[in-house]
């Protein structure tokens, strides 16, 4: 069953197994990647939420279901579809915003 998923949706996604600094466990994460990525491949780019706040400038706070958090941007990660168990929720309209302009920070050529 092919799954659809959406653009700045939160899934339950399985990071494990994970090395050194990365992410780990299963964790609620934001859908990244565009709707037709998200269509025509069975890969999707997810930045996970975290609940450790840390005062980097590549993170952005949440109040995701009512939970004080962070969107990890600074660890972005390419998954198989099947990596994500059960859609959650979907973030704020102004966190899509924010997201959105992270991106083009962390991808903005010195």
């Amino acid at each position: 069953m092919v799954k659809s998923i959406k653009q700045f949706e939160v899934w339950l996604v399985q990071f494990d197994p994970a090395v050194g600094s990365e992410i780990k466990k299963s964790r609620p994460a934001v859908v990244v990647s565009n709707n037709i990525i998200n269509d025509l491949y069975a890969t999707v780019i997810v930045a996970p939420l975290t609940s450790a706040i840390r005062d980097y400038p590549t993170r952005i706070d949440t109040n995701f279901d009512e939970k004080g958090g962070q969107i990890a941007v600074d660890q972005l990660k390419c998954f198989d579809k099947v990596r994500l168990k059960k859609k959650i929720g979907a973030i704020a309209k102004a966190e899509c915003d924010d997201f959105l302009e992270m991106l083009s920070y962390i991808f903005q050529p010195e």
